[in-house]
């Protein structure tokens, strides 16, 4: 629990970070939309509608953003936001498979392994019908049926000695 424990710590240290460096992009966002602004206003123009303005604040946000994510800091900050929670769940993983084993519970592992074992079967179980359904079983099937056929005729015509003897039959 304690490694656990501390795992989220330094993943909260590396949520703090990347969310630091994406704060970054507002400020810089706001700054390339006054840009745009300034030079459409150097031109004569100005965004004529509220749906005009939103899709420059959007592409100054995009801008802002697309020049933030190839820095290497934010790379590195990403990287270790993800690596860090992954630590952190497989930690959770190891501390419920251990509580489930301890009350005799099936953990997640073993239901993983039953549950690839039962794909292979059914599998395995489509394939053979397949091949039945290729072999000349229900011909064979009915070849049987016609021999009980005819040894029932036979009994029925057979001494009564004969016909009272029974042979199993399946």
């Amino acid at each position: 629990m304690r490694e656990w424990q501390r795992l989220w710590l330094e993943h909260g240290q590396a949520l703090r970070e990347y969310g630091r460096l994406l704060a970054d992009i507002t400020p810089k966002a706001r700054e390339i939309l006054v840009k745009k602004l300034y030079r459409l206003a150097s031109q004569g123009e100005m965004p004529e509608t509220l749906r005009a303005f939103y899709d420059l604040w959007v592409d100054s946000g995009e801008e802002a953003y697309a020049e933030a994510v190839i820095r290497p800091e934010f790379i590195r900050a990403q990287a270790g936001l993800v690596n860090t929670l992954m630590a952190a769940k497989r930690q959770e993983q190891k501390i419920v498979g251990e509580v489930l084993s301890s009350f005799n519970l099936p953990s997640r592992l073993e239901l993983d392994a039953s549950h690839r074992r039962l794909h292979g079967l059914r599998w395995e179980i489509g394939r053979l019908r397949e091949a039945l359904d290729e072999s000349d079983l229900p011909g064979l099937r009915e070849e049987v049926a016609g021999m009980r056929r005819e040894i029932e005729a036979l009994r029925a015509q057979a001494d009564p000695p004969l016909a009272e003897k029974r042979f199993p039959t399946r």
